[in-house]
C-alpha cells in the first residue's frame, strides 16, 4: 500500500510538468494560417478602348490605320474568343465605347454598309477570358451620333450671363461760356479776269508766204499766246 502511495506521488507531478510543457507550445507555436479566397481573374481593357470611354461612336471601315476605330478593331481581333466572329462578320462601319462601372467599358459594333452577312449592333462584353459578343446582331440597332465628353460636358456646363450694357459717363461741365459763332463777311466775288483779245486771222497771202518766209514782222504778229501756224515755231 505504501508502495502504491509512493508511486501515485512520483508519477502525478511529472505528469503536470508534461501537461504544462504542451501546452506552452501549443501558444508559442505560429498560427495556422487561414485558407484565402480564390481570386477571381478581372478582365481589362485594351490600351485603345481604355482612351476611347465616353467618346462617341467613330468610323472603322474606310478610317486611316491610325485612327482611333481600327485601333480598336486591331485590338479585338487579337481577342481569342472574337476571331472566329470577326472573321466571319468582317470589319465593322463603326465602333462606340461605353462605360461600364465596375468592370472594363463595353463596346458597339455597327454593321450598316452594304455586301456584309448582318446588318446591325453587336455589343461586345467583358469576361475573365476577354472579350466577346454577348448577344446576337440586332438588325434594327444603330449607333447614335452621341456627343463626346468634352462636348458633354461644354453643354452642360452654365453659359455665362452677358454682360450689361456700361453706362456713358456723365459729360463734365464745361469751364468757359460756349462761344457764339459770328456770321462771318460774304465772300467777296471773284474778279473775272479779262477776256484776251482775238489773234489775228492771216489772210491768203499771208497763209501762202508765212510758212516760206517766217521772219516777216507782219507774219510774226500772227504769233500770239495760243497760236498754232507752223510759222509760229520758228525761231531766228
Amino acid at each position: 500500500m505504501k508502495r502504491h502511495l509512493l508511486r501515485v506521488w512520483i508519477v502525478a507531478p511529472l505528469l503536470i510538468a508534461v501537461a504544462l510543457a504542451a501546452a506552452c507550445r501549443s501558444r508559442s507555436g505560429p498560427p495556422q494560417d487561414a485558407p484565402r479566397a480564390a481570386r477571381v481573374p478581372v478582365a481589362t481593357a485594351p490600351p485603345a478602348v481604355a482612351e476611347q470611354v465616353g467618346e462617341g461612336p467613330v468610323a472603322v471601315y474606310g478610317a486611316n490605320v491610325y485612327s482611333p476605330g481600327q485601333k480598336i478593331y486591331k485590338e479585338l481581333r487579337q481577342e481569342d474568343s472574337l476571331m472566329a466572329f470577326l472573321a466571319c462578320q468582317g470589319e465593322p462601319d463603326r465602333v462606340e465605347v461605353v462605360e461600364n462601372p465596375g468592370a472594363a467599358p463595353l463596346i458597339r459594333l455597327e454593321y450598316s454598309r452594304g455586301g456584309l452577312p448582318h446588318k446591325g449592333t453587336v455589343e461586345i462584353a467583358p469576361s475573365p477570358a476577354g472579350y466577346y459578343a454577348a448577344q446576337p446582331i440586332d438588325p434594327n440597332g444603330s449607333l447614335k451620333r452621341s456627343q463626346s465628353k468634352k462636348a458633354k460636358k461644354s453643354s452642360e456646363s452654365p453659359s455665362r450671363p452677358a454682360p450689361l450694357p456700361k453706362r456713358p459717363k456723365p459729360a463734365p461741365p464745361p469751364d468757359d461760356p460756349p462761344s457764339v459763332d459770328v456770321p462771318s463777311e460774304e465772300a467777296a466775288e471773284p474778279v473775272a479776269a479779262p477776256e484776251a483779245s482775238p489773234l489775228p486771222e492771216p489772210t491768203a497771202g499771208q497763209q501762202d508766204e508765212c510758212p516760206i518766209e517766217p521772219w516777216r514782222s507782219d507774219c510774226r504778229d500772227l504769233c500770239g499766246p495760243g497760236a498754232a501756224w507752223e510759222w509760229c515755231e520758228y525761231e531766228d
